[in-house]
């Protein structure tokens, strides 16, 4: 079992390791992987939970990949991280010609359901798969909030 801060954060891992569409997953636990947001005028660096691969099988080039947060209360502090997530970052990988074709299409979730995370993860993987199902999506960046 990986690194978790909380039992919420290792029920989600658990559902991650049972569940069919994930490929793979990482607890993002010393990996300098963050993302930056500001909050009136002071940046601040957004640490995500996850990093979960979907629907990939052998095909990176078909992977969408999921910034999972597990947060029990949602706050304005987390309301502006995601924000940024979804307005800048998503985007911004995406639109890169360093980032590689495989690692392009992004989504985000955050589970707050303490006493169902797996209903939760099951929502936001399927939210996930119709956006790459849709031709409005076009192969690009994914920006999806599971609330």
């Amino acid at each position: 079992m990986p690194a978790c801060h909380s039992d919420f954060e290792r029920r989600v891992a658990a559902a991650l390791d049972k569940h069919p569409d994930v490929d793979a997953w990482a607890r993002n636990f010393r990996l300098d992987w963050t993302v930056p947001y500001e909050i009136d005028g002071v940046w601040h660096r957004y640490v995500p939970d996850f990093a979960v691969r979907l629907f990939g099988g052998n095909r990176s080039e078909d992977a969408v990949h999921l910034m999972l947060e597990c947060k029990g209360r949602p706050d304005e502090v987390s309301e502006a991280k995601h924000g940024y997530v979804e307005d800048w970052w998503i985007p911004a990988v995406a639109n890169s010609p360093e980032t590689p074709p495989g690692l392009r299409r992004w989504t985000f979730a955050e589970l707050t359901d303490l006493d169902g995370p797996e209903l939760e993860l099951d929502h936001a993987i399927d939210d996930a798969r119709r956006l790459v199902a849709s031709p409005a999506a076009g192969g690009g960046a994914l920006a999806l909030v599971a609330r």
